[in-house]
């Protein structure tokens, strides 16, 4: 598990998204809740140690206490597995509220979408070196994704309606566990269970 304290900090307007950011990285634990100003969530929010910089903009700017919990960056190093050689490498998400963009070594591997998914690392992975791991993560706001009618959110995962969308709101964020797993090199079979098909003896 990747779990645990991540450099974090909070994506400014005009910051471009495809680089990762040099500095101004506070801490915070994934996995955790972010949740806007005054929204009256019963969850327990994710504690986020700011930067200094941006510590002060939450004290003189008004409006950045909501900013930053829609857009945030995720950062931190650790030691490819020497096992990974030879094997795919499948960097897994339990729940994200709504979209997460995966950077390996400053370069981006893949995106998961709401509710949960996985990216595959294998052609980034150096087995047994130190690399740097990156979550752009991106809160879609409930009352924005409502102008849409009904919001599409995965194969077979559409919400209707307000009081189904706005349940989400308390729940933004990289709120479930995060996974690094390995596997056997080649394809792999994924289904529903609407399209089991009786293969007989094989």
């Amino acid at each position: 598990s990747l779990n645990g304290l991540w450099r974090s900090r909070p994506i400014l307007d005009g910051e471009p998204e495809s680089e990762v950011p040099a500095d101004d990285w506070g801490w915070a634990k994934i996995p955790g809740y972010l949740c806007r100003e005054g929204a009256g969530s019963k969850l327990e929010d994710q504690e986020t140690f700011f930067a200094p910089r941006f510590a002060e903009m939450l004290k003189t700017k008004k409006s950045f206490a909501n900013e930053v919990n829609e857009r945030r960056w995720y950062r931190r190093t650790f030691t490819m597995p020497a096992e990974a050689r030879g094997r795919r490498v499948i960097l897994k998400f339990a729940h994200v509220f709504t979209r997460c963009a995966v950077f390996v070594d400053g370069r981006e591997a893949g995106l998961v979408a709401w509710p949960n998914g996985e990216v595959d690392l294998s052609s980034v992975a150096k087995p047994g070196c130190e690399q740097t791991l990156a979550l752009r993560l991106t809160c879609y706001k409930p009352d924005y994704m409502l102008k849409a009618g009904d919001v599409f959110m995965g194969v077979g995962l559409t919400f209707k309606g307000a009081a189904e969308v706005k349940k989400l709101g308390d729940a933004r964020g990289i709120t479930g566990d995060v996974t690094l797993m390995l596997a056997p090199k080649g394809p792999r079979a994924t289904f529903s269970w609407g399209e089991l098909v009786d293969l007989g003896n094989v």
